[in-house]
């Protein structure tokens, strides 16, 4: 599961600079950012009895077997591998991340304890910028 990102601000706003591709667009940067440079807060921890769902505001369109997502309120333009879509395509409806690593231990050979580790890192990244949130009857 990957995530590729493109934050669009201002061009003094302030980003790292580590392995970023700058194009200019008018009077706004298009940054593609490597994930592990950039540091949101995350306020939506994710454990396995998390419900989680998707955020309202985020714009989708499938593209082959990858998914690309835009928010709109938060500036960002991201990606989803072929897995990660398929995580994205189960949260149609708000389930918890056991539910999410039962159905994706039926699809693939993976051992519970990998598979649980890499959802939640997964989920844990897309709750870090509000891709989605845990709701309601969470524990």
């Amino acid at each position: 599961m990957s995530k590729w990102k493109f934050d669009a601000r201002a061009p003094d706003a302030s980003v790292k600079q580590n392995d970023e591709r700058i194009d200019a667009f008018g009077s706004f940067v298009v940054r593609a950012i490597r994930e592990e440079d950039t540091v949101m807060p995350n306020t939506n921890s994710v454990n396995l009895n998390s419900r989680v769902a998707r955020s309202e505001e985020i714009l989708t369109s499938d593209l082959d077997d990858e998914l690309a997502m835009m928010s709109i309120e938060h500036g960002t333009y991201s990606g989803l591998d072929a897995i990660g879509t398929e995580i994205w395509h189960l949260l149609e409806k708000p389930l918890t991340v056991s539910e999410i690593c039962d159905e994706m231990m039926a699809r693939y050979d993976v051992e519970r304890d990998v598979c649980e580790k890499d959802v939640l890192a997964f989920l844990d990244d897309l709750a870090s910028d509000h891709t989605i949130r845990v709701v309601e009857g969470a524990d």
